[in-house]
């Protein structure tokens, strides 16, 4: 029998999830947007990892509408929800950019007047 969290193999889609419900239209939404953010053609592990992140990312929007909506929701729940997210899309490195680097003042001085 199959976990309800397991990926049928294909980007975006989870085994015993009603493919027709916002949730399972927002997995692979995000889910085809990684993908394409990394490139395209991904290795198997680096699909499990996008499908995670994308899963991850809809629990955490989840939480985070039935929260403004005034249902009882953990802030605990959705912090963590929201950091496992984060996480999780780092860790796949989309959105990463470099750190802005500035040369210090000394240097920048000696250069004009040079």
């Amino acid at each position: 029998m199959a976990d309800a969290n397991q990926s049928n193999g294909r980007s975006g889609e989870v085994v015993g999830l009603d493919g027709r419900t916002w949730q399972a239209r927002r997995i692979r939404a995000l889910s085809a947007m990684y993908t394409a953010a990394l490139g395209g053609s991904l290795d198997a592990l680096t699909l499990e990892g996008v499908q995670r992140a994308a899963e991850l990312q809809v629990t955490a929007e989840w939480l985070r509408t039935r929260s403004l909506k005034g249902e009882a929701v953990s802030a605990n729940d959705l912090v963590k929800a929201e950091n496992l997210a984060d996480r999780a899309r780092r860790a796949l490195r989309i959105g990463n950019r470099p750190a802005l680097t500035v040369r210090p003042i000394r240097e920048r001085l000696a250069a004009a007047s040079a």
